[in-house]
């Protein structure tokens, strides 16, 4: 409830005494119990916050080769359903929108709720002041005008960073962060809609080389994009070393010619008319997402060295952590499940849906040919 309610920034310490509690007692606590809700909750709240408690909790639930039994039918609350934790901003919803679907509401509801709706009018100043320092790096920037093909989406964008940074300290980060989200995505639209093969080769050769001289054989429009990329980098390799002493910007440079490759394997595929295998596809729509890219800005403004640089650091092959990998496959698959092509341009980038069914055709043209 505090969780969702938005307020859990103010009960730190209490939820860790509470939950470092459940988490020793787990087993105990939950062994013959028949309530799937709370002992998932338990589960779910426990693995969020770093405990390690093991899964095997639900097998009173399950039939053997059956999966979960029907017992299940009923066990599940309304309100968890309206409002998927997974799939919300928890403190961004009325509070009294969410309690008003939990039957039974305490006496001590009321005093919770007015926390909440203060703590929340305070977290909205705080994101305005956001939004009004991004939309106006954007519009000093001006790339909205300078290019017209690519999309204008800076409050779009913005709504990452507030997905990813949850805590309302995190205020700097939060606009830092939107710089190389909005990048991948006027990027992508180069490479979607706009830039010609030739351009986008070229384009492509400058940022692996990362090469001023290189740059002026770009047209126009690349070489405002290469002089954002590059500033943003620099700043960026600037902004780590002053708080937490190494400069990652080589390997923040490598990161983005990683996707600027990327995006021309996807071009030339598309351009050639063929589908690639889903295998290969999907390999290298992991690094089109972007997702790689921007969770390693992340981590580095969060101080956590995840790629090992030094001060200096010529290491520009060292291997992110794969959970970073996962997590960029998953949202790559959802993105793909949904719809591939975004409502707002005219390019299209593949999907994982259209290369699987291909094979499927593939294979079933093949065994109809040798039958």
């Amino acid at each position: 409830m505090i969780q969702r309610l938005g307020v859990k920034s103010l009960f730190r310490e209490q939820i860790k005494a509470i939950l470092t509690w459940q988490y020793t007692h787990f087993s105990s606590l939950n062994h013959g119990k028949d309530d799937v809700y709370e002992i998932a909750l338990q589960f779910r709240l426990l693995r969020q916050e770093g405990y390690c408690v093991p899964a095997d909790v639900f097998e009173y639930f399950k039939e053997k080769g059956k999966g979960f039994v029907m017992k299940l039918e009923g066990n599940i609350k309304e309100s968890t359903l309206q409002y998927p934790y997974r799939k919300s901003f928890a403190r961004l919803l009325a509070p009294q929108s969410f309690v008003n679907d939990m039957p039974g509401a305490n006496s001590w509801m009321e005093d919770l709720l007015e926390v909440a709706n203060r703590k929340r009018r305070i977290d909205q100043y705080v994101h305005q002041k956001e939004i009004h320092q991004i939309n106006k790096w954007w519009k000093e920037l001006g790339l909205g005008e300078k290019m017209e093909f690519a999309r204008d989406q800076p409050l779009k964008w913005y709504m990452w960073s507030m997905a990813i940074l949850t805590d309302p300290s995190l205020s700097e980060l939060r606009v830092e962060l939107i710089k190389p989200i909005s990048l991948v995505y006027i990027i992508d639209d180069i490479f979607d809609v706009h830039g010609t093969v030739d351009e986008l080769i070229l384009f492509t050769e400058v940022i692996k080389r990362w090469d001023n001289a290189c740059a002026e054989q770009l047209p126009e429009y690349m070489k405002i994009c290469f002089k954002v990329l590059n500033d943003i980098a620099n700043d960026f390799g600037r902004i780590i070393f002053e708080k937490h002493g190494w400069n990652p910007t080589r390997f923040l440079k490598k990161m983005w010619a990683n996707l600027c490759n990327a995006f021309l394997v996807e071009f030339q595929w598309n351009a050639s008319g063929k589908l690639p295998k889903a295998d290969d596809y999907l390999k290298n729509a992991i690094i089109t997402s972007g997702v790689p890219l921007v969770l390693t800005h992340l981590f580095f403004l969060m101080g956590q060295n995840i790629a090992n640089q030094s001060m200096d650091s010529k290491k520009e092959e060292v291997q992110l952590p794969n959970i970073i990998f996962l997590i960029a496959e998953i949202l790559r698959l959802w993105d793909d499940l949904g719809c591939a092509q975004d409502e707002n341009q005219n390019g299209y980038d593949g999907s994982y849906v259209d290369c699987y069914l291909g094979k499927i055709k593939a294979l079933r043209t093949k065994a109809q040919g040798s039958m």
